[in-house]
């Protein structure tokens, strides 16, 4: 299976904000960053995410995984899919 921007439902990086409780931070959607190319099984590849950072501040988790539009994000299947890192988010 190769892994990339194929239709219909292409494989995007993207990052979800947790709670440290690890529930899901309300109102902060991830934005997506389209793979630089295509993977298969067993390939590394490095990808720049921009994030935006929730509105309140506090601390969370920023989950970094991938997500196949329509199907089903990574980490859901797998935890080892993801990359976890405790940010705190202050005041602006």
């Amino acid at each position: 299976m190769l892994l990339g921007s194929l239709q219909p439902h292409p494989v995007r990086a993207s990052y979800r904000w947790l709670k440290r409780d690890g529930t899901p931070a309300p109102g902060v959607p991830g934005l997506r960053t389209p793979l630089p190319g295509t993977l298969v099984p067993g390939e590394r590849m490095t990808a720049l995410l921009r994030v935006r950072a929730p509105a309140q501040a506090g601390s969370y988790v920023l989950r970094a995984t991938l997500v196949q539009e329509g199907v089903a994000w990574f980490d859901e299947l797998d935890p080892g899919n993801a990359c976890d890192l405790i940010v705190g988010v202050t005041e602006p």
